[in-house]
């Protein structure tokens, strides 16, 4: 699992122990939105799922989807997503 703060955090269970390393080419320091960030991720990663309920997210993918080779993308609102 992956977390983008700051810098981006990836999460991995080895054995019994969580291991927390910084992966620092995904992580955007230049990017405040996290909207910029999901894309940023998607370019590393063949098949990705996306949950949200933010339409700018919808928007950008569409304009990046020449870069993807499968993407899915659940939309909602509150806790129908």
């Amino acid at each position: 699992m992956y977390i983008n703060f700051d810098f981006c955090y990836q999460y991995k269970i080895n054995d019994i122990k969580v291991e927390i390393t910084i992966d620092y080419n995904l992580s955007c320091t230049s990017h405040e939105e996290a909207d910029t960030k999901i894309v940023r991720h998607i370019h590393f990663d063949s098949t990705i799922w996306i949950r949200c309920s933010d339409t700018d997210v919808l928007i950008i993918m569409l304009r990046n989807m020449d870069s993807f080779v499968q993407i899915y993308m659940k939309i909602g609102v509150g806790n129908t997503i």
